[in-house]
């Protein structure tokens, strides 16, 4: 009797391994088929909103120059507040990407 506990426990520790296994192997292919195509697209969105914030940056940086103001004075009109706000905006729409990135991939 004590002999066929014993034969029966490997083959339990087995099944159980092969039941862990397969689920294992679902899991990973559902972060292949799913999660990681959602992080190489957030990721791709996240660059090309750094481009979009580093040019907006350039070309207020440009204007700032070609008004001829000094580094420590700021250009003022109607064209230099629009390239500021959309400078600010620029770098608000990155920080919100970056922050959303960082949430998904804690989940």
């Amino acid at each position: 009797m004590l002999s066929c506990a014993l034969v029966g426990q490997p083959l339990t520790t087995i099944n159980l391994f092969l039941v862990f296994s397969s689920n294992i192997k679902q899991l990973f292919a559902l972060s292949s088929q799913v999660e990681i195509p959602n992080i190489q697209k957030q990721r791709k969105h996240l660059a090309k909103l750094v481009l979009d914030m580093d040019s907006a940056r350039t070309r207020y940086y440009q204007s700032n120059k070609s008004s001829g103001l000094s580094s420590n004075l700021q250009p003022t009109g109607a064209k230099a507040d629009h390239l500021r706000e959309e400078m600010e905006e620029a770098a608000n729409r990155m920080e919100i990407c970056r922050v959303s990135e960082y949430y998904f991939k804690c989940q």
